[in-house]
Parts: C-alpha cells; sequence; structure tokens
C-alpha cells in the first residue's frame, strides 16, 4: 500500500457517522493549536516587549509564585520548598498555603530548559519565560481531558470535540488565567480537578462489574484494572491537592455522589461493591501520597497542609465503607428498599449532631471549606471573590459568553436523561455540575472552574441539537447515487482493493457523505480560525479589509457546503440551528480574542517605582532567597523573633505587596493573601495594618501603626486615592460607615459620588494628593496649602500624570514616602515675646522636574517656636536613602517680622535630633 493510501486509510471511517481515532486526533491537535496560539501569539508584546529585558507577569500571584521558582532553584535547596515567607507580611511573615506542585512545575521545567539552552541552572530571565509559557500551555492541553470526559459521559466523540472546541475558546477567566504570563496555580486547579472527574467517569464505565468476591479470591484478571484505575484516583487527587490546599472540594463531591449513588444502586438491586473497592482503593492511596507533604504542627487549618486533609480521607474512607456495611446489611435482613435512604437520613442526622456537640473543633474543621461559598464585609471588595451576580448579567456574560444560559438548559436536559436512565457517570457530572455552579455564584473566581463544566453541558447541548434537528448529522445517510460520467464509469469498473495512489474524487464524496459530523466540526474549525485571524488585525490595518473580506467569503462558502451535503430538504428551522450552534462558538470567540492581547501586570509607574525603591533604599539585611527558620505556631507566633535589626517594612495596599517583594525586594506589611490589612476595633483600638493607616485623619495614629509595623516606607498610587478608597474604608470602618468618606449628590446626569470633608483629611489623600500637605478648599477647587505632615517626606514620584488640582498641580501615578522620625527645630523667643506664630517653609523638586512647597505653621507654647520638620537640605548619606526629591533652598523661618535660612542634615532628620535657635 503506498504512503497516501496509508494515510487515507486512517481517516476512512468503518460505518457511517463514526469519526475515526486519527480524524479526532487530529481535530484535537488543530484545537490545541489554535488554543495555544491565542493564549501566546496575542498578549506576546505585552508580556515580553512592555519592559526591555523583563517579563511583565500578569496580576499580582504570578509575581509570587515565580519567587518561590526562584527560591526553590537560586536559594539552594531544591527541591524543598520553602513553607515559611519571611520576607512578606512584616514583622510576622506566613506560612504559605500554596502548595509545592506548582512551584515545582516551573522549576523542573526550568531546569530542563536550563541544561538545554544553557547547559545548566537557568538564568532568571529564561526561567521567567519558561514560567510565562506554562499557563498558556495547561489551558491549552485543558481541551484534551475536556474531549475524554465528554466523550466517556455520553459516549460520543463528536460530543467530546465540541466539548474540546468550546473550552478552547472560553472567555473570561479561564482566558484570563490561562494565558501567557498568568502563572498562577488557577489553570493548573481546573485541569487536574477535571482530570479527577473524568478518572472516576473511566472507573464508572469499566469497573462496574468488580466485587469483592473478586478481590478475595484474586481474580487479577478482573480486578487488576479496578485497582489501577482507583489508584490513579487517588494519585490524580493528591496532585490536585499538592496544587490547591482547597482541593478537599472533590472530596465532598464524590462524598455526595456516592450518598446518591449508592442510594440509587441499593434501590435497584444492584451491587454497590464497585464503590466501595474505588474509595478505599482511591483515598488510600491519596492518604499515603499526603503524608509526604504534611506539616502536623498547622494542626487542622484548613488553608495549609494540616492535619485536616487526613481526617477528611479518613471521613470519605469510613463513609465509603459504612454505605456498603449498611447496603449489605439491609439485603442480609431482606428489609425493604426504602430503609436504605431513610436510614441513611436519620443516621447522617444523628452524626451531625454528635460531631457538633462532641467534637466541635472536627466539625468546625470538616465544615469549614464551605466557608468560601459566604463571604461578607471587607472581604466583598475582593474583585474575584464577590459573587458573580453582584454586577449584574455582564459579568457572566464576559466569563461564558451564552454558555452559562446553555448550561443551565443543559443541566435540566441532562437530568431529564438521569431520569430516564441513571448512569453513575452521569450523576457525577450533574454533581459536579451543581456544585460547581453554586460555588460561582457564590464566588466569580469560580467561573475558571465552571467554564469547564459549560464546555462539557454546551458540547452536550449542542450535540443535541444537531442531532435532532440538522441533516441527519448522527444518523446514517443514504449512499449518493452514481454520478453519470466517464470517470464515473471507469472508477466503478475497478475494485476498491486494488486502487492505488491518492483517493479519487468518489473516495471524497462517500467520506463527505458517511462523516458528515466529522467534516462540519473540521469546517467549523477552519471558519473560528480565520474569524480569530480576523480579530487579530486592528481596524486601522490597510489589510484588515481584505481579510474581513476573505473570512465573510469563506463563511459562505462553507455554509453552502454543509447545505450542499444535505441528503433530504432543509427548511429555515434546520439552518437557524445550523447558525445557533455556530453563532454560540463565534459568540465567545469575539470576547475571546480581544480578551487575550493583554496579559495584564504592573503598569511602568509601579514597576520603576519598585525598581528605584530595591535600588535606592537601604537593603533589609534578610536573604531574599533564604530557607527561613519556621516558627512556632501554637498560639499564632506574633512577631516573627529572626527578623535582624536592619530589617523593616514597606506599607502600601494589600494589591501590591507581591509587587514590592518581587520587584523592589522589599518587605511588604500587607500582602494579596489579604495578610496585614488591620481595622478599626469598636472600642476605638486598632488592628494595626494598611486599612487603618490609610484611611484615619489622625498623623499621632498613623504613627504609632507604623511604629508597631515597624515601616519605613509607604507607597501609594492613584488608584489607591479614588476607586480603592472604597475598599480600604470598608476593610477599616466596616461596610456600613464606609460612607462617611463619601457623599452622594443628585445631578443633571444621575447620583454622583463625591468625596467628604473627612476624606480630604486622611493620610492616603493628604499623601497622595498634596504630597504631605493639606488638602484645602476654594471656590474654584481643591488646591494645597496649610501644615504639612511631620514625619512623611516624599521621596520619589512616577512620570505619569494621573489627575491635577485646580491650580494645575500635578499628581503622579505612583507616589514613595519615607517615614522619618524629622528633626525637631526649637526656637527660643524669650527675647521676642511678642511673637506668637511662625512658619517653617522649604521649596522642593521632584525627579520629575515638578516643584512644590513644603510647610508648617505652629503657635508659641511657653515662648518656644518648635517645628519636626522631614526634608533635609544638606542631601543623602551613604547607606540611607538616596531620595530623589531634592530641597531647592533651605528652609525659610518666619516669625513676626523675622526671617532667616535653616539647614537640616540628613543624620538629624533620621534620629529625631533637636536644633536649638534663639531669636
Amino acid at each position: 500500500m503506498s504512503l497516501p493510501e496509508k494515510i487515507w486509510s486512517m481517516f476512512r471511517e468503518a460505518a457511517p457517522g463514526k469519526p475515526s481515532r486519527a480524524l479526532v486526533g487530529t481535530l484535537l491537535f488543530f484545537i490545541f493549536i489554535v488554543s495555544l496560539s491565542i493564549r501566546t501569539v496575542m498578549p506576546y508584546d505585552s508580556i515580553f516587549n512592555t519592559f526591555p529585558g523583563v517579563v511583565r507577569f500578569g496580576g499580582n500571584d504570578p509575581w509570587y509564585h515565580m519567587q518561590l521558582a526562584k527560591n526553590l532553584l537560586y536559594g539552594g535547596h531544591f527541591p524543598y520548598k520553602i513553607f515559611f515567607d519571611a520576607y512578606t507580611y512584616y514583622p510576622y511573615g506566613t506560612y504559605i498555603h500554596f502548595g509545592p506542585l506548582f512551584t515545582w512545575l516551573i522549576a523542573i521545567c526550568g531546569l530542563v530548559a536550563g541544561f538545554v539552552l544553557e547547559g545548566g541552572v537557568p538564568s532568571p530571565y529564561l526561567l521567567d519565560t519558561v514560567g510565562a509559557y506554562i499557563p498558556a500551555f495547561l489551558g491549552a492541553l485543558t481541551s484534551i481531558p475536556v474531549y475524554f470526559l465528554a466523550k466517556w459521559v455520553f459516549d460520543d466523540k463528536r460530543v467530546g470535540v465540541l466539548s474540546a472546541l468550546i473550552i478552547a475558546f472560553m472567555p473570561g477567566q479561564f482566558l484570563s488565567r490561562s494565558i501567557l504570563g498568568f502563572t498562577d496555580h488557577h489553570i493548573a486547579e481546573s485541569l487536574l480537578m477535571l482530570t479527577c472527574i473524568a478518572m472516576v467517569v473511566l472507573y464508572l464505565k469499566t469497573c462496574r462489574d468488580v466485587c469483592f468476591e473478586d478481590i478475595r479470591n484474586m481474580n487479577w484478571g478482573v480486578i487488576k484494572k479496578p485497582i489501577l484505575y482507583s489508584i490513579l484516583i487517588g494519585i490524580a487527587h493528591i496532585t490536585y491537592l499538592f496544587t490547591w490546599p482547597g482541593a478537599l472540594m472533590f472530596s465532598f463531591i464524590i462524598a455526595a455522589f456516592a450518598l446518591i449513588q449508592y442510594t440509587a444502586d441499593h434501590l435497584k438491586g444492584v451491587s454497590t461493591d464497585y464503590l466501595c473497592i474505588m474509595g478505599l482503593f482511591s483515598y488510600v492511596t491519596s492518604s499515603l501520597l499526603y503524608l509526604t507533604y504534611l506539616h502536623p504542627k498547622m494542626g487542622l487549618a484548613g488553608a495549609h497542609y494540616s492535619m485536616l486533609p487526613l481526617l477528611v480521607f479518613g471521613v470519605v474512607i469510613a463513609t465509603f465503607l459504612f454505605l456498603s456495611g449498611l447496603s449489605w446489611a439491609l439485603n442480609k435482613m431482606q428489609s425493604a428498599k426504602i430503609w436504605y435512604p431513610i436510614s441513611l437520613a436519620f443516621i447522617g442526622a444523628g452524626t451531625m449532631l454528635f460531631f457538633s456537640a462532641a467534637l466541635p473543633e472536627i466539625y468546625r474543621a470538616l465544615t469549614g471549606h464551605f466557608g468560601i461559598f459566604s463571604i461578607a464585609g471587607g472581604q466583598l471588595t475582593i474583585a474575584e471573590a464577590s459573587p458573580i451576580f453582584s454586577r449584574g448579567y455582564g459579568m457572566v456574560h464576559g466569563n461564558f459568553a451564552w454558555y452559562f444560559i446553555v448550561s443551565i438548559i443543559a443541566i435540566f436536559m441532562l437530568g431529564i436523561s438521569i431520569v430516564k436512565s441513571a448512569k453513575p457517570e452521569k450523576v457525577l457530572l450533574l454533581i459536579w455540575c451543581l456544585f460547581m455552579l453554586f460555588a460561582t455564584i457564590s464566588q466569580n473566581r469560580f467561573a475558571y472552574y465552571y467554564a469547564v463544566n459549560a464546555a462539557v453541558l454546551g458540547g452536550y447541548f449542542s450535540w443535541r441539537v444537531l442531532d435532532n434537528e440538522l441533516i441527519g448529522f448522527g444518523k446514517e445517510t443514504k449512499t449518493a447515487k452514481p454520478v453519470k460520467s466517464k470517470i464515473k464509469r471507469k472508477m466503478k469498473s475497478i475494485e476498491p482493493e486494488k486502487q492505488k495512489g491518492v483517493p479519487s474524487p468518489e473516495d471524497v464524496k462517500r467520506f463527505v457523505e458517511y462523516n458528515r459530523p466529522s467534516v462540519f466540526m473540521c469546517t467549523m474549525l477552519i471558519l473560528l480560525t480565520v474569524i480569530a485571524v480576523n480579530y487579530t488585525v486592528e481596524g486601522s490595518d490597510p489589510n484588515a479589509i481584505n481579510i474581513k473580506l476573505l473570512s465573510t467569503a469563506l463563511i459562505v462558502c462553507i455554509l453552502l457546503f454543509i447545505l450542499a451535503q444535505a441528503r433530504f430538504k432543509i427548511g429555515v428551522w434546520h439552518f437557524l440551528i445550523l447558525i445557533m450552534v455556530l453563532g454560540l462558538i463565534i459568540t465567545s470567540l469575539q470576547i475571546t480574542i480581544p480578551g487575550s492581547r493583554y496579559g495584564g501586570g504592573p503598569n511602568g509607574d509601579w514597576y520603576y517605582s519598585l525598581v528605584w525603591l530595591g535600588e535606592n533604599t537601604p537593603d533589609p539585611g534578610l536573604d531574599y532567597y533564604g530557607l527561613y527558620m519556621e516558627p512556632d505556631v501554637g498560639g499564632g507566633w506574633g512577631v516573627y523573633p529572626y527578623y535582624p535589626n536592619t530589617t523593616y517594612g514597606v506599607i502600601s495596599w494589600w494589591d501590591y505587596g507581591h509587587w514590592i517583594e518581587c520587584i523592589g525586594r522589599r518587605i511588604p506589611n500587607a500582602n494579596p493573601f489579604q495578610q496585614g490589612i488591620g481595622t478599626f476595633l469598636n472600642d476605638s483600638s486598632v488592628i494595626a495594618g494598611a486599612a487603618p493607616f490609610f484611611t484615619t485623619d489622625n498623623e499621632t495614629l498613623a504613627d504609632s501603626i507604623l511604629d508597631e509595623l515597624d515601616t519605613r516606607y509607604v507607597v501609594s498610587d492613584i488608584e489607591m486615592a479614588t476607586g480603592k478608597f472604597y475598599a480600604m474604608g470598608t476593610w477599616g470602618v466596616g461596610p456600613e460607615n464606609v460612607s462617611k468618606y463619601f457623599t452622594v449628590v443628585r445631578t443633571p446626569q444621575g447620583p454622583q459620588q463625591t468625596y467628604s470633608d473627612l476624606y480630604y483629611r486622611t493620610m492616603e489623600a493628604r499623601q497622595h494628593v498634596c504630597d504631605g500637605m493639606e488638602v484645602l478648599f476654594s471656590q474654584s477647587g481643591l488646591y494645597c496649602g496649610g501644615t504639612g505632615l511631620k514625619h512623611y517626606r516624599l521621596i520619589h514620584e512616577s512620570p505619569s500624570s494621573a489627575a491635577s488640582l485646580s491650580d494645575g498641580t500635578d499628581i503622579k501615578y505612583v507616589k514613595t514616602f519615607e517615614y522619618v522620625k524629622g528633626a525637631n527645630i526649637i526656637i527660643d523667643l524669650s527675647n521676642n515675646s511678642s511673637i506668637d506664630s511662625g512658619s517653617m517653609t522649604i521649596g522642593l523638586m521632584t525627579n520629575q522636574g515638578r516643584e512644590f512647597n513644603y510647610a508648617q505653621s505652629r503657635s508659641v507654647i511657653d515662648n518656644k517656636l518648635t517645628f519636626t520638620v522631614p526634608y533635609s537640605t544638606e542631601g543623602a548619606v551613604p547607606g540611607g536613602t538616596q531620595f530623589a526629591v531634592l530641597p531647592t533652598i533651605k528652609y525659610v523661618l518666619s516669625a513676626g517680622n523675622i526671617t532667616m535660612n535653616v539647614s537640616v542634615n540628613e543624620k538629624q532628620v533620621m534620629n529625631g535630633e533637636d536644633i536649638y535657635l534663639s531669636l
């Protein structure tokens, strides 16, 4: 057989309507390539060309994941991943809840690339490059297990291919968390949970005949596959758990499925042994593997690798044993089948009551994970934690296009199908979908999980519609009548097995007739690829109109081609059904393509401000890649006892903590683990943190917060001064009191939110809007003046102007301040008793060439004028802050009719020394 014949034979079908493995494999390969291209080619410039020689990772957590991988490789302790990080949440440090697997994946891939390309340990840039591609690869790879899951559940390859196609183009959080540069564990979570579910489905489809008798008789021909698949389920589960500690929710899904499936099987008189065998072998495997990363000292902490997973595994094993034992006992007693669910209800309720009363700590640990479905207070300001309908339906559509609505319809269709034929794999799929739907409605972050469910349900819905309504898809079609032509008559005389060379026109025609569904999917993939290319071309490109015309022409040709293959008359309804299925995917693609162009991450103002911070402030004296000694967790460890005396903190809003650590190489007080936020308490006391510091209008209180946190620098951006101030206020004073910072006024354009006087007195407003001065009002608007903060000096600002005041003063995007003791200038007025007040003023110029004045006004007390000033007139000193905001003149003291210049050096500012003068 010639090579063309061999290739052709791979794609020929043995039966109509059943795609070959080669054809499906080719489709999946192209789906993978197109999906990978969307995730890598589109955002490439945003990730690799924004900052020269720097990989600009998206979001916040990706920077931290890369820091963990670098710590692993460059700290000299590979493969041991740090479990405690002293380089964040200063002055306490934190135990890391991120699992080890994602860090190992980045490090190992980096090592392979390093040895291949650089002959050793990878350079930081190469490691960053490898890390940037990992989420895109995992996101594109997801289409493969999606295909197998859908195929196994619905017994149809075509449902699998459609599902894979849908997930490849799914927009929203699934796309954004699987795009180039978003090196976070989220997409790995989604992929691994999918793998766990797919492995369980495979077991349920192939191992329902196994029983305990086979195990007792050591019938390896029967039990080897169930045992192997069960062990693989356990490995998949622990892999998922080692990626994210919240992976225990898979166990809750399996437990819920077990309760329902055991009940259904018992009522039908079916053996439940196969369920128990799966539960025992898989969870024993998970338990043994979990011991390799167990940290017993964490107790039952749900967010860390504590004893809790072992407890959950034990409960699940006990549940499977109990459910099987109860079924066996009732069958032995020949009790009515209905007693099984009745017994379960009473025993389950009694067990819950017992644990809640007798073992409350264990009960809280087991049920604590469900707290993720009910958040309140400041947590509602976390974008990914808010309910998905909190901002209307727009967030839903942005995450799923029309597939959210399609998935709801498909859930009802699946439920009806289960009523007709309760196959265990369909029951599991339904429970999983309902669980993730509820999770997604509660917190929109789970949209990247439910995207997989929506894809499988969307593939199921689409194929059901096509199979029932459109041109015989899924049905055997009649062979076409012979074409009366010389070529046809000549070909009829040749036996098929004797034909040589490339396939004939008749072969192609017969192939299309017998494989119309496969042809449909191939042409649809081509169509979507062309549309993807179309959307990558900007409207200003001179070739854009040509590409759009080409795309339109190809769409028309494809539709005509599909319709021409129909073996019976096509009505308007059939055509509309086809357009609907195509439209669902195209609508998804229209959101996906624009959303894939940018990877996010810090802008230039943040990046260069933090680079400056790292290069111009004292080294904290803590090993950046160190393996930090872990403190005792009993009762909370308090201030980390192993910091050197040179260590200090940098305070900003929690969003920016990882950037401060990973770009600036300084230790943040607050971080994206929502640590270091702080709050005001009802008794007027304060839990020190970012929220009370930025929202207080009391400089003395602000100073006490930074003293308690041992903080030296303050970094603020325009978002903290505007949109994010609401979040800071909510965390600080609670959602019921945050309105005191805002006033809603009615305007011709509708209600508008304006800031109250209290807001303009806060530390955030005074620092970011007025460089530490007071925010004052006039008829023309806001301006800066009055008396400046005593212990805060502006040391650097970013280039971009984010806003301006009414007097033309620019407000830069990012500003960095230093918290100093300040020099105390004490003026003796014993000889000038007529003077009752005075002022101290200095002119300053920022690194951006912007000039402003800092001033203080004070009243005379006991014949003395006292000023505490934060700026040095003599410049920076070696080993200290190399501030970029410099004086244009010395301090000018004005008291009565006396004016004089005053010099203040850096040592006096930093040590809080007294400077005595007399007038």
